[in-house]
């Protein structure tokens, strides 16, 4: 078909098809509208409530950060509203900062002891107790560090002493007496440090708890555990920050120890506060960094707080305390309230009917993303007021009810529109495919000419030029004019061979091909081949015959045969680097015999497998390319297998060689 009318049968029927189906969506287009302002009365309504909702979950911290408050600023009184804060799991730190970021609340306490220079003489008799407690005498170090304890007058050799003690006794398998001693340690000399410069009375607390899960009686650490924390909130023991850091893991990880009572609740609530202890002093110089706003920006409503992401992790909130500039700053965790908010947003607008919403922040980035995907308008848009910056936006999708009528009208107005479409696409479709294959076809057989052309002209060439050459009485010598004859009946034989398979191919194509089965043995068929076939060889390559013994007769056409297995030896040698090795086989294999050809050649790309035996068809490589070959020896050798009611297999891969099996069955 031209392409004008082509064009213009297409215009015929997509141009009222498309105006069906504009007139389709007119008709619905008023009640769309209806049912769009019906969804935004209802998405603002539950916009307000997720609004209210969000609200009152800060609210319900921030109250209980106003009751934190008082302890914060002094820091003397009983200590109960901070620990239960901190234990809620929004509630990452809770502090107060001064306007320069200084930490005024809770205030650390870290500090390190001065140095006092040891005796020449004990330094020299510890180090000898030392030597022996380090070759693995502790009982004989045990009885110096007891001598130097007895005859020690200063507060800090009797501390290094009295650790040095109960270390040997622990290793000497008395962990009871190197309790007592670490407890006189830190009853005694909580202030001295060891000759690393690092808190004695810490170590010896560490030790304690570490000896108690050596008794398999954790409880009886608790009480020395928490007393310890006190003292390291109270400033009575001189540990530095990374020290006090230490020593809370290390506690943090002790009461995980199954097997503690509720006594252990003392113990967390303590290191729960150490713990905001060095948040805040982190979290402070993070803000002083990047500092926070000191005035909140101004609402709709009088809020006190005002958030912002600090981190993708923590959102910080402020509120300022009176005109000194001071302002209280709770730390929360951000993925812990998202997960809240959006547990209480389902609980309290469970019985709404289905809605989505999402929260986004200045850059349009996701703070609360959406559950089920973008949103669909219409879109109802809020703005958060503890989240200056931030906007809650909710959609609520159409009903169950709405969407089966308007598919309904739409599917009624459109289906004639995609059947004709349809046709329209499929008979596209089929023109192309027509179009594309007969120019392949038309382009296959202009490469078939050529390479037959490009065949035939090379021996043509050859004969010529030596016929030229006895005309021109240019030969003399009789040796060279029997080479010379010899070449024309090589030539004149490939060129046989060539108008022969054309020949063939062309009844076999035609369906005018005859074949004559006869039973016989294949083995003496197959071994005679290759002989012939390698006596007229051009190139080095050797051939290989393996045929299996007391093979049964097949039904078979010789000539046939012979002219599938030269087909497939002439494939092999020729995509063969020099020297190269074919192997043909033949066996049998349940009730075919099977003739392998295998090379070591370049292979064949397993995207091309598939198509290696159709007419006309070469292999896109460069090798390919070099070679000369018109495309239908292996289509012969299809079309031959197929006759013997048989089949041809390739298996091959790039760079590895390919196998070519002809598969015989037995019976006809």
């Amino acid at each position: 078909m031209p392409r004008k009318q082509l064009l213009i049968t297409t215009c015929l029927i997509v141009v009222p098809a498309l105006a069906l189906a504009l007139l389709s969506l007119l008709s619905v287009r008023s009640q769309k509208e209806g049912t769009d302002r019906e969804r935004e009365r209802l998405a603002d309504r539950l916009g307000k409530g997720i609004l209210e909702q969000i609200n009152r979950s800060f609210s319900e911290i921030e109250a209980r950060v106003d009751l934190a408050e008082i302890e914060l600023l002094a820091p003397d009184r009983n200590q109960t509203a901070l620990p239960a804060l901190l234990a809620l799991p929004p509630i990452e730190t809770v502090f107060v900062i001064a306007k320069d970021g200084a930490l005024k609340a809770p205030v650390p306490h870290w500090r390190t002891a001065a140095v006092q220079e040891l005796d020449r003489d004990f330094k020299s008799a510890f180090d000898q107790a030392e030597v022996l407690e380090i070759r693995g005498k502790p009982q004989e170090a045990a009885g110096r560090y007891e001598e130097l304890l007895a005859a020690s007058r200063s507060s800090r050799t009797q501390a290094l002493l009295l650790n040095a003690l109960a270390r040997c006794l622990r290793k000497a398998g008395q962990p009871e007496k190197a309790e007592e001693l670490y407890h006189r340690l830190r009853t005694e000399h909580p202030t001295e440090l060891s000759t690393q410069e690092t808190s004695l009375a810490a170590a010896a607390a560490l030790e304690t708890l570490s000896i108690a899960i050596q008794l398999k009686d954790p409880s009886r650490a608790l009480d020395p555990c928490r007393r310890f924390l006190e003292d390291l909130l109270k400033g009575r023991i001189p540990v530095s920050r990374p020290e006090a850091a230490y020593c809370a893991s290390e506690v943090a990880a002790f009461l995980k120890t199954p097997g503690l009572t509720a006594e252990g609740a003392e113990c967390s609530r303590a290191l729960s506060l150490l713990r905001n202890v060095l948040d805040a002093e982190r979290t402070a110089e993070k803000l002083w960094a990047e500092p926070v706003p000191t005035e909140p920006v101004p609402n709709k409503s009088p809020v006190r707080y005002t958030y912002r992401a600090a981190t993708p992790e923590i959102l910080v909130g402020t509120k300022p305390l009176g005109p000194d500039g001071l302002r209280l700053v709770t730390c929360l965790r951000t993925e812990v309230l998202k997960a809240e908010s959006r547990t209480s947003i389902a609980q309290l607008l469970q019985y709404s009917g289905s809605f989505a919403y999402e929260i986004r922040d200045a850059r349009q980035a996701a703070w609360l993303a959406a559950i089920d995907g973008p949103l669909t308008p219409p879109i109802a848009r809020f703005s958060l007021e503890r989240l200056p910056g931030c906007e809650l936006s909710v959609s609520v999708p159409e009903s169950p009810a709405l969407k089966a009528e308007a598919r309904i009208r739409m599917l009624a107005s459109c289906g004639l529109v995609l059947l004709l479409l349809m046709t329209i696409g499929a008979s596209l479709y089929f023109m192309n495919t027509l179009v594309r294959r007969t120019a392949e076809l038309s382009a296959l057989k202009t490469d078939f000419v050529s390479a037959v052309s490009h065949e035939m002209r090379t021996p043509l060439a050859t004969i010529r030029m030596i016929a030229e050459m006895f005309q021109m009485q240019r030969v003399k010598d009789l040796r060279t004019s029997q080479e010379y004859i010899e070449t024309i009946a090589s030539e004149t034989d490939r060129l046989t061979r060539l108008i022969n398979k054309v020949l063939d191919f062309s009844r076999m194509d035609s369906g005018r091909q005859n074949y004559s089965f006869v039973r016989t043995a294949l083995g003496p068929i197959v071994s005679a081949t290759v002989r012939n076939f390698e006596a007229g060889l051009s190139r080095a390559c050797r051939i290989r015959v393996t045929i299996q013994e007391e093979l049964p007769e097949v039904a078979v056409d010789e000539d046939a045969i012979v002219q599938a297995l030269l087909n497939l030896l002439d494939n092999a040698v020729k995509y063969s680097p020099e020297p190269g090795q074919v192997e043909v086989t033949l066996s049998l294999q349940g009730t075919e015999l099977l003739l392998h050809v295998a090379d070591q050649g370049i292979g064949i790309d397993p995207r091309e497998l598939g198509m290696i035996f159709e007419k006309f068809y070469r292999c896109e490589d460069e090798l390919t390319r070099r070679t000369t070959g018109t495309g239908i020896g292996l289509s012969i050798v299809q079309h031959i297998a197929e006759a013997h009611r048989g089949r041809i297999e390739a298996r091959s891969a790039p760079g590895s060689g390919s196998v070519f099996t002809l598969h015989l069955p037995l019976t006809e």
